[in-house]
């Protein structure tokens, strides 16, 4: 398995930070945790979506290794156009209906619109073409009501607010609003929240989609 986490510029985690919280979270279910890192907004390491879809893919085996891809914020713009590219290039398996998805995608406090994933969105949208090549999405948002923004960078997003209609097959939206800390909305209290952090592991371990409802309900049951 391999796993990246997507951040954005200004650092909500570095990789190589063995305290990065989402990197301890990993190894409670795999001790060889490959976890890499991608700044979308880091001009010094940046990497474009093409060639990033390219590693993603690796070598062409069959099936290809099994991928966790890790965004949290901003990151989401990048993991989504990575794997809109991903799906371009695999474009006449998806045809055809030979495409095996070997991707999960787990979205951390996601800035990106509310209608990202909704069934009702472009079939050719990104997150209708990300769609088509994870087996799973999982989104992680804080319902805005009674939710106090730290800062405005979550404000009218899929992160503050969750989806605004039924969601692709394959989509599971989990409200963790009552497991943050403080009633707190900003991308920093979700990585404080050790129930969320127990979610994402959960989710990158293969957790079933009711136990993760069920882990995201506990907050909200006390």
């Amino acid at each position: 398995m391999r796993y990246y986490t997507i951040v954005d510029g200004a650092g909500v985690i570095k990789a190589d930070d063995q305290k990065d919280p989402i990197r301890l979270a990993l190894t409670v279910f795999d001790d060889d945790v490959r976890q890499y890192e991608r700044r979308d907004c880091d001009t010094e390491n940046s990497v474009d979506e093409e060639a990033f879809a390219k590693q993603i893919e690796g070598n062409g085996g069959s099936p290809p290794e099994a991928t966790t891809l890790i965004a949290v914020g901003s990151g989401t713009t990048f993991a989504l156009d990575t794997l809109a590219a991903l799906a371009k290039r695999a474009s006449s398996a998806l045809a055809t209906r030979n495409y095996e998805p070997f991707v999960q995608l787990i979205l951390v406090a996601p800035d990106c619109a509310t209608g990202e994933f909704i069934e009702t969105a472009d079939g050719l949208s990104r997150g209708a073409l990300a769609a088509r090549v994870c087996h799973r999405i999982v989104v992680l948002y804080a319902d805005n009501g009674g939710l106090t923004p730290m800062r405005g960078e979550l404000a009218g997003t899929l992160g503050l607010w969750g989806p605004t209609g039924k969601s692709f097959d394959g989509v599971l939206a989990l409200d963790v609003s009552a497991l943050l800390i403080g009633h707190r909305s900003d991308v920093g209290a979700y990585l404080e929240s050790l129930e969320v952090l127990g979610i994402i592991a959960r989710a990158a371990g293969g957790a079933s989609n009711e136990t993760l409802r069920r882990f995201a309900r506990r907050g909200a049951d006390q």
